[in-house]
């Protein structure tokens, strides 16, 4: 819970300092993904002691307040594979809906 105040303090002050939007969506996805590995018990402990989701946004707020002009390319790219890596699940989830109904009828 304290990571997610943190972590919402420093996109507050990333929109403030004039950051690019995509910037701070892919720190206010790092600090999603802390607050929803941290739901599990054991598993959201080691993720965020691996993850360090405020480490990254304070090194990316660093980055893009040095920077100002700096390419946006790589945030850019991480929303394309988050994006593929979702359609992915999606896509499996279905799948395997669907072969689970299809065992289930087929009794």
């Amino acid at each position: 819970m304290t990571g997610g105040v943190i972590g919402a303090y420093l996109i507050i002050r990333a929109w403030q300092y004039g950051l690019p939007r995509v910037v701070i969506a892919r720190m206010m996805a790092n600090t999603a993904f802390d607050l929803v590995s941290g739901v599990v018990p054991i598993l959201g402990d080691l993720v965020d002691f691996v993850y360090r989701s405020n480490v990254r946004n304070i090194e990316l707020f660093e980055r893009y307040v040095a920077e100002p002009g700096r390419s946006t390319r790589s945030e850019w790219a991480f929303f394309g594979v988050l994006l593929g890596v979702l359609l992915v699940a999606i896509v499996l989830a279905v799948a395997l809906l669907g072969w689970i109904i299809s065992l289930i009828f087929s009794l």
